[in-house]
């Protein structure tokens, strides 16, 4: 991270002498369109022609359907050249995300994409990428229009914004230390989810029972939930009541229904329960099941187990968790409640094959997590540098 820091300082002061310019000035759009889907043999070639849902990383090479050469001949579809930035121009994602990719090979696009045409003698593509990534705030606010059934770039509006225009060399330096910062980013995202999956494997196996700890050989036995829990409920709390930080005042954590954070809400003066699981009652997550290890409070949205005979544990809230789901209802708000949950039964492996399984996924989980704390301080810094060096 030293490292990182001395480039992010030769890159800032490389900034001299920025020329500002309308992005108009520099660039013109094109957009793309459909090939009829009458015509079955369009679609059956080797061109991958793109609509906005492939727009999503930094890069895109891949669609969805591949075009031959008659197809965009004979329809408003664009053959775009590699190397080319294209962002989504209409779609219900602009109300939230300003999608922005450079092509890693020729591609076709749709009516719903444009293409940023410019001298590439002039302007480095992943320059510009970047540049228009830290101002997309700004598109959103001010630059999307809505009110209407989908949201769209206005393009008058779009060419008229200013651009940061350095020399090509300084650009070529920013762009290729942001590339830097882009594969961190991607390499350590890509981790976390083959953690995931190694999680999710190893749950597999384990629900199979193809996969046993050395020296447990005993089935598992069969327990409904009410026969080795106390099957109780959080209560309410009211958001102004819980402090974002902990403190010497606020020491409990507080878990709520949201996924963010996993379900951390914030920090209380009291606590409710310790060492529990608790599962989701409520909501578009009813079902989703945590262990929760030490003291904590819960609002009333999430169910909890209480055990006496060491059931609660990480082990069990994962096997739980693969199967609670199942007994969720879906008439009107999806909801879990307490009977339901107390009469679910499921096969649990004794408590010491339990401990030796809750340690070996409570090391991934910090490892997931830990890995989680390094990306979100790469976001923040490069979210930090694209603020210093464009805005």
């Amino acid at each position: 991270m030293a490292e990182f820091g001395c480039l992010c300082s030769e890159v800032l002061l490389a900034r001299n002498a920025w020329e500002k310019r309308k992005l108009g000035e520099v660039i013109t759009l094109t957009g793309g369109g459909t090939p009829s889907k009458k015509v079955h043999k369009y679609w059956h070639g080797s061109i991958n022609w793109l609509s906005s849902q492939e727009i999503k990383g930094r890069f895109v090479h891949k669609g969805t359907y591949q075009i031959t050469e008659e197809a965009i001949k004979n329809s408003a579809t664009k053959l775009i050249e590699k190397n080319t930035p294209l962002f989504v121009y209409r779609s219900g994602i602009l109300a939230h995300r300003f999608p922005i990719a450079l092509t890693t090979q020729r591609v076709a696009i749709n009516q719903d994409i444009k293409a940023m045409i410019f001298d590439h003698n002039r302007i480095v593509p992943q320059f510009l990428v970047s540049e228009l990534q830290s101002q997309e705030s700004f598109i959103l606010h001010n630059i999307v229009k809505t009110g209407t059934t989908v949201q769209s770039v206005a393009v008058a509006d779009f060419l008229k914004m200013p651009f940061l225009f350095p020399q090509y060399d300084e650009q070529n330096r920013v762009a290729i230390f942001l590339d830097f910062v882009e594969t961190l980013i991607a390499a350590t995202q890509h981790r976390i989810d083959t953690l995931e999956h190694v999680k999710k494997a190893l749950l597999q196996h384990v629900l199979d029972q193809s996969w046993r700890f050395k020296g447990f050989t005993d089935h598992w036995k069969r327990h409904k939930i009410s026969d080795i829990f106390r099957v109780t409920r959080g209560k309410v709390l009211p958001t102004s009541s819980v402090a974002n930080q902990k403190s010497l005042a606020t020491p409990f954590p507080v878990y709520s229904s949201q996924t963010k954070h996993d379900g951390l809400l914030g920090y209380y003066h009291d606590y409710l329960y310790a060492d529990a699981i608790t599962w989701t009652t409520d909501g578009a997550n009813a079902g989703m099941v945590k262990y929760r290890p030490q003291k904590f409070y819960s609002t009333n949205v999430n169910g909890v187990l209480i055990s006496t005979q060491g059931y609660a544990n990480t082990a069990v809230a994962s096997i739980l968790n693969t199967i609670a789901w199942k007994y969720v209802s879906h008439v009107g708000n999806p909801k879990l409640m307490g009977k339901v949950m107390a009469d679910i039964s499921l096969e649990l492996p004794s408590i010491p094959e339990q401990k030796a399984l809750s340690s070996l996924l409570e090391n991934l989980n910090n490892t997931i997590r830990t890995t989680n704390v390094k990306l979100s301080k790469i976001q923040l810094l490069k979210s930090s540098l694209l603020q210093q060096l464009f805005i």
